[in-house]
């Protein structure tokens, strides 16, 4: 979820004496992050479409898109995610901006431990098609 300062960056309808209109100054930054196993250049291009999309849905500033190729979902401390990690902790991000959960791993828990990781950086994780369902 977006912490409340990042909303507060998003264009509303003021309650004041003439209700004009607040434009964001500064929108939060944050990392894309993108990973596949298998892969095309065209499912890329179309993954970045929508994390840009997204991103300037939500009123965010994406700084970039890291993205982890030919990497198994398996793989926990993948080197792109340590990158994401080093960007949040020298505060030139503020989060990560991904198309779902299943982007850091297929695996529950490996998730779990990589947005524990980003939040102890001081990030957030936003999800473009939100998180996926739990499997009982």
């Amino acid at each position: 979820m977006i912490p409340a300062i990042a909303l507060a960056g998003r264009p509303t309808v003021g309650r004041g004496l003439d209700d004009t209109l607040v434009l964001p100054t500064h929108p939060l930054a944050v990392v894309g992050y993108l990973r596949s196993l298998h892969w095309s250049e065209q499912q890329w291009q179309t993954w970045e479409r929508r994390l840009r999309g997204a991103a300037f849905e939500l009123g965010l500033n994406l700084t970039e898109i890291i993205a982890s190729r030919d990497v198994s979902s398996l793989t926990d401390g993948c080197p792109r995610i340590n990158q994401i990690l080093d960007i949040i902790r020298l505060g030139q991000a503020h989060g990560v901006l991904t198309l779902a959960d299943y982007s850091f791993a297929w695996d529950r828990e490996i998730v779990r431990r990589t947005v524990a990781r980003i939040r102890q950086a001081g990030g957030f994780v936003e999800y473009v098609y939100g998180r996926a369902p739990l499997l009982l």
